[in-house]
């Protein structure tokens, strides 16, 4: 049984409900849009997060796929200015109930399950770690404000992109001196 229902999730549009899903038999699905903010969380600030939802029931618990992309802002690594860049990420996690859905009693979860994919004792799965996550991986390890980004003046500092330095481009630190000999 696949529902395809588009729906908006009445709380946090990062957290879903998932009592009905797993009460449901297997396979049974709902599809949530997103479009919110990631809340704050040390160096990753992601200003908009939009993209879609899928939860299925399976056997274990509930399985989440998701197409995403998030807005986040950046710092250029060549001349330090501030920019926002837009990644995608692809979510694919399964989070395991910690209440059984029909006894009340508690559920161990599988001892290969992530402590993030946990769905809580009231049933609420909440995405917003494994979308942040998704987001510092996704990432480049340095990110550029465009790719011709010309950077910082070595000897003053100043922005490449924006003045021209005119400090003496041919002056080499004497510290590397003996290292340019080496040069062919």
């Amino acid at each position: 049984m696949d529902a395809e229902i588009w729906l908006s999730s009445p709380l946090s549009e990062m957290q879903f409900n998932v009592a009905r899903l797993l009460k449901g038999p297997s396979g049974t699905s709902r599809s949530y849009a997103v479009d919110t903010r990631l809340p704050p969380d040390g160096d990753t600030r992601a200003d908009h997060v939009w993209g879609s939802v899928r939860l299925m029931s399976t056997d274990a618990g509930i399985w989440v796929n998701g197409s995403l992309k998030a807005t986040v802002a950046c710092t250029c690594s060549r001349c330090l200015e501030p920019f926002s860049a837009v990644v995608k990420v692809v979510l694919n996690e399964t989070y395991y109930p910690t209440i059984d859905v029909h006894t009340g009693t508690s559920v161990a979860p599988p001892e290969d399950a992530e402590p993030d994919c946990a769905i809580d004792d009231h049933h609420q799965l909440d995405i917003t770690e494994a979308v942040r996550q998704g987001i510092v991986v996704t990432l480049p390890m340095k990110p550029l404000c465009r790719s011709d980004c010309a950077g910082l003046c070595q000897k003053c500092g100043a922005n490449l992109n924006f003045t021209p330095c005119t400090c003496p481009r041919g002056s080499v630190d004497p510290r590397w001196g003996p290292l340019l000999k080496l040069a062919p």
